[in-house]
């Protein structure tokens, strides 16, 4: 039975080892490829869409800063919410659709705010 190739041994079998100007061409046109692709995808992507990822991010870099400001682990916050870790660690990649609740427990598990709402 033959071996399989990975990817890289086959662009060099093709395109020359890594660094050679045909495979430097070959990843440039690759990397345009991939960024085309990605920016139709987010051209597709509903501003509600964007505005909630873009919180959840912003909610996760406030929660951890705290958590850097106070010394604290991620496993440190979930000891302290009675969670996993891995739940922690999910809220903290930022694409975690917080619930007021968790805000709120968050919140007074670490004394400080994540949000501040501003009254009309």
């Amino acid at each position: 039975m033959d071996a399989i190739e990975t990817l890289d041994q086959i662009k060099s079998r093709y395109y020359g080892e890594g660094g050679s100007p045909e495979r430097d061409r070959l990843e440039a046109e690759l990397r345009k490829s991939r960024s085309k692709i990605i920016e139709a995808r987010r051209a597709k992507v509903s501003p509600e869409v964007k505005s909630r990822v873009g919180m959840s991010f912003m909610i996760a870099d406030r929660i951890h800063a705290i958590l850097e400001e106070k010394g604290l682990r991620q496993k440190d916050l979930a000891d302290m919410l009675g969670k996993r870790e891995s739940e922690v660690s999910k809220w903290m990649r930022g694409t975690h659709n917080f619930t007021i609740d968790t805000i709120a427990s968050i919140e007074v598990a670490l004394g400080m705010p994540i949000l501040e709402v501003v009254p009309c």
